[in-house]
């Protein structure tokens, strides 16, 4: 282990995968706390959906409805609407809406979370544990690009699904999104790299400027959100739809990228290989872990408006993807081991690429 370069990351590692947990089991003890209004809205500041005896419904918002104003705060002021403090359960906001022409002011007052939706907070959080304890599994039993790889994936998207305590302090909101951006870009790159190590690392990435390319859209997406954060210019609509199909492009764009690398890996492989490496169970765990989420995303993209029962907790499927990964990469390193194989050697993988 001592002549492993990949060892000397699991003190890194561990240590951040110790503070996430924090985070993720402080995140539990906010559930009671968090408030709910019962209304969404598109990159229009549009109500696309009221949940029925909501505190919005409640208020007499509409489909259809156009909010101009929160608590007296123009919803175009990002950095007036951004230091907004969380509104406490019970307590009552004034909402601007525009309804067919007219200008109506509707009095919303905060609910806590129904039990359906405490619920699936809570799973959610048990998700981002899941990410983070199968991304780690691997690395754990034997250090390597990959599992070092796949840690990353696990911690950066896991750290995702953790909302963290309610700290009024802006500046405290402000880093904590920004960290969590920050990660969760990290661990889609990261996932579209393992999957060009994995089960055998492909020859393009031999070329550094394929190495560089794999992180240049996710700093550029960071870059922009860290803009938008930083300086928030005012949240116009166009702004919010740009913003919008970017962070789509990007996800849809790395996850299908790394579909495509593993459907090319299955493909190329024989079928004793893909069970000695367990690219069935990628496979399987890919296709089962996302389909469910990007059907409710491209429902909600071509019909807003309509609602699909039990459709938020369609979401927690993606728990099959670190799930298989991990089994994956386990099942092949021990069919290496009982086979008397070596993988190939392969360029360091810095924590800082």
């Amino acid at each position: 282990m001592d002549g492993n370069p990949y060892a000397r990351y699991r003190t890194t590692l561990l240590v951040t995968a110790g503070l996430f947990a924090v985070w993720g089991l402080l995140s539990v003890f906010d559930i009671d706390d968090m408030p709910f209004a019962g209304y969404q809205t598109d990159g229009n500041n549009t109500v696309v959906r009221i949940t029925a005896a909501s505190p919005a419904e409640q208020a007499g918002m509409q489909v259809g409805d156009v909010i101009r104003r929160i608590a007296g705060i123009p919803v175009e002021d990002a950095a007036a609407q951004a230091r907004l403090l969380r509104p406490g359960i019970g307590e009552a906001r004034t909402y601007v809406v525009e309804r067919n022409g007219t200008t109506l002011n509707l009095e919303l007052t905060f609910a806590g979370l129904p039990g359906r939706l405490q619920g699936l907070t809570f799973a959610m959080i048990l998700v981002g544990f899941g990410f983070m304890l199968f991304g780690l599994m691997p690395y754990l039993k034997a250090p390597s690009a990959r599992t070092t790889l796949l840690a990353l994936f696990g911690l950066g998207l896991g750290f995702s699904f953790f909302g963290g305590p309610y700290v009024a302090s802006y500046t405290f909101q402000t880093m904590a999104v920004l960290i969590s951006t920050l990660f969760v870009v990290l661990g889609f790159a990261t996932l579209l790299h393992f999957t060009l190590t994995f089960p055998k690392r492909k020859a393009l990435l031999g070329k550094r400027f394929v190495r560089d390319l794999l992180y240049a859209p996710g700093a550029l997406v960071f870059l922009f959100l860290l803009y938008r954060a930083l300086f928030q210019p005012p949240a116009t609509s166009a702004l919010n739809r740009i913003t919008g199909v970017l962070v789509g492009v990007f996800i849809l764009g790395y996850f299908g990228l790394s579909l495509a690398s593993f459907v090319h890996s299955y493909a190329k492989a024989r079928p004793q290989a893909r069970k000695a490496q367990g690219l069935t169970y990628v496979l399987a765990g890919l296709l089962a872990g996302f389909l469910p989420v990007l059907f409710v995303i491209l429902v909600r993209l071509v019909a807003p408006t309509v609602t699909i029962p039990g459709s938020n907790f369609f979401f927690l499927t993606i728990v099959l993807i670190p799930i298989s990964l991990s089994l994956a990469v386990m099942k092949s390193d021990k069919a290496s081991v009982s086979a008397g194989t070596v993988d190939a050697p392969q360029p360091h993988v810095s924590l800082s690429t």
